[in-house]
Order: C-alpha cells, then structure tokens, then sequence
C-alpha cells in the first residue's frame, strides 16, 4: 500500500512511515492493490495507540516519472533523519511533547517523456487555435513541441495541487480531528499534543504544494461576496518550504498566482534561493517577460516589503525565525560544483541534501 518505514533514529525518531502516494497528470490518485493509499493514511491519523503528531508531505518537480520521484522524496526523508538531534530540539520547543512523523510523498508526472493528458492537449488547442488562419504552421508546430515537452507541467502542477492534494489535506485533517475528539492524547510526554501540518516542495514542486493553499477564483468570490461558508478557511499548514522554486518572485504579492498562500501559513514559510541557479535561469526565459525573475534565484518578494531575509548557516546554527516569511540564501550550501558537466551545474538548482539545508528545514518545523 505504498507505505514504507523509514529509519530515523539518528534526528532522534525510531522511524517516519513514508506513504507514496501516486498521482496521474489529470490530477487523480492511483489505486494501488484495489485501495487508495490515502485511505490507509487517514486509518493510520484515526489510530488513538501512538498518534501520530506531524504530518509532512512532500514533493519532487520537474523531470520524474512516478517511480523516479518516489526515489527523490525517499532520499529527501533519509537525508532529514540523518540529522542527529533535530528531533531533542524539536521536542524542547514543544514543552517535552512527542514527536511521530507521518511522511506522504505526493509523486506526480512531470518526465517530459511522458503522453500528454486529454486535458492538456485541449488547453493548448484552445490557445493556439484562436485566430488559426493568421498563423503559420511551422509557426505553431514547434510551439507545440515545447509546449508538451516542458510547459504544460506548470498548469498540470498546479492543478494536481488544487484538485487531489488540496482534498487529501482536508481529509488528513479530518481524520486527526476525529481521533482528537475521540480522546487521542499525543500518546503522553507532556507538552504540546496538537497535530501540526508541514509541507515541502522543490523546483516546480512548489507550484503544487502552494496550490493545496491557493482558493481558485470562484472560491475566493464565494467567500467574500456573503454567499456561504469559506470552504477554504482550513486549507491551511504549519510550515511551509519552497525549495529553489520554479515560480514568480512575486507569486505572493496582489494578484498573484498564490496571493493567498503566505496568510494561510501559521508558522515559517522558508523560501530557499541560489542567485547561480542556471535551471531557474532558464526557466524564466522560457516563460519569457512575464515570468519574471523566478523565486529560486532572488527569493519570494511580499507585498509591503516584508519577511525576514538570511543567509543560510552551518549544521546546528539557531536562525531564531519567527513565523512569517523567510527568505534564505542557500548559496553558500546549493551551489554549482564547476561547469565540468551538466550534473555538475544543475546541481546549484538540485543539490539541496547537505545537512546545513536540512538543519534548516528542521529549524523551520520548530517555529509551529
């Protein structure tokens, strides 16, 4: 059922249950062995024996198939338990509470390799199609090409994250409120017992994980014309962590894509940027003008001119954040290894695995 029990002993935790949970590019969640894996996460929240206390999903960006980004999430979990003495730290903060991670691993398509879906190919038809006849075809067909071969995973990130992982979050919730109500304790320990909700993306993973927050047109206007209850209002996280993101600098701002975003985060939204990251470089030339300067490279601009803004430090260094915007530079951490192949300068965009990056996605989950 996609579940795995990943070793932590390290960071302080005896394991983290990673479930894998895989998506289809119209936004749908695999059955595995006739059953939903999500289904099986919601029993594991309502268990009052040893509850769980977080909840972390992650996710991967572009060029994955399903299997390739379950090995990029597993990694991710294995480098983050290696962190000796996150979790005593953690727990000090929390008043002696315990700590029982519960991982999910949301994998979608985004290999470039990979048949488009029905959904996609309509979107582009109905884009490039108006006004056809003042076209050239050679004009379009190359068009095309790069359309299905890079640009249309930024829509199908964006609409996984708004269809399927905004419900899995809003039935993760529920299943943890249940178990509360029923008497869940946090399992003794003392301290603070509540279930907190952390999510990390990388690359164009961001745009998914910053989507599950994102109300869509409609329901903004539902919520703010009288017209009923906010279906949104618990759309919310704990923390949040954007990591070298293929996203606009100005994604939070007024009118922007994810506008919504930042206030829906109660504790640490981290944004990690890299001003050499030449994949994001080349992602803001794709997209042209309108793309702006992606958040990876100069980091997420608020509105008002607020945040908090650092660079990142060693292995064990204390940030001291407060809950709130958190723009760091992690060039000193991410960075190209030389120009002596291509592994060697995406690595400045995928190389985020040292423990300095990890202590500090560790130092953010403290602040909830």
């Amino acid at each position: 059922m996609g579940l795995e029990a990943m070793p932590g002993a390290r960071c302080g935790v005896d394991e983290a249950p990673l479930y894998v949970v895989r998506l289809t590019n119209e936004g749908e969640e695999e059955v595995e062995n006739g059953e939903l894996v999500s289904d099986a996460i919601v029993r594991r929240l309502q268990q009052r024996a040893a509850p769980i206390t977080d909840v972390i999903l992650l996710t991967h960006g572009f060029g994955h198939t399903l299997d390739s980004g379950a090995v990029a999430c597993r990694t991710w979990v294995q480098r983050m338990a290696t962190c000796e003495g996150e979790v005593a730290a953690l727990r000090v903060a929390r008043g002696g509470a315990p700590f029982r991670p519960l991982v999910v691993a949301l994998c979608w398509p985004s290999n470039p390799t990979a048949p488009p879906g029905w959904r996609e190919v309509s979107s582009f038809l109905v884009d490039w199609t108006v006004g056809l006849p003042h076209r050239l075809a050679d004009a379009v067909r190359p068009k095309l090409s790069w359309y299905m071969a890079f640009m249309r995973f930024e829509p199908r990130a964006r609409r996984i994250g708004g269809r399927v992982g905004r419900q899995l979050l809003r039935r993760f919730k529920a299943a943890a409120t249940t178990r509360m109500a029923a008497g869940g304790d946090g399992g003794g320990g003392g301290g603070d017992t509540r279930v907190r909700y952390h999510a990390f993306g990388h690359s164009l993973g961001v745009q998914l994980i910053c989507s599950l927050l994102q109300p869509t047109n409609a329901e903004a206007h539902a919520a703010t014309s009288g017209g009923g209850a906010d279906d949104t209002a618990a759309d919310t996280l704990d923390t949040l962590v954007l990591v070298q993101g293929a996203a606009h600098s100005s994604c939070f701002g007024v009118g922007g894509p994810f506008a919504a975003v930042p206030a829906r985060v109660g504790g640490v939204l981290l944004v990690t940027y890299n001003v050499t990251d030449v994949v994001l470089v080349a992602y803001a030339q794709t997209f042209g003008a309108d793309a702006g300067l992606p958040m990876g490279t100069v980091g997420a601009h608020p509105p008002r001119g607020a945040g908090q803004w650092c660079e990142m430090g060693g292995e064990g260094v204390a940030y001291g954040w407060a809950p709130g915007l958190v723009n760091v530079d992690a060039g000193p951490h991410i960075r190209s290894r030389g120009a002596a192949s291509t592994g060697d300068l995406l690595s400045a965009h995928s190389d985020f695995m040292s423990p300095a990056v990890m202590h500090a996605f560790w130092a953010a989950m403290r602040v909830a």
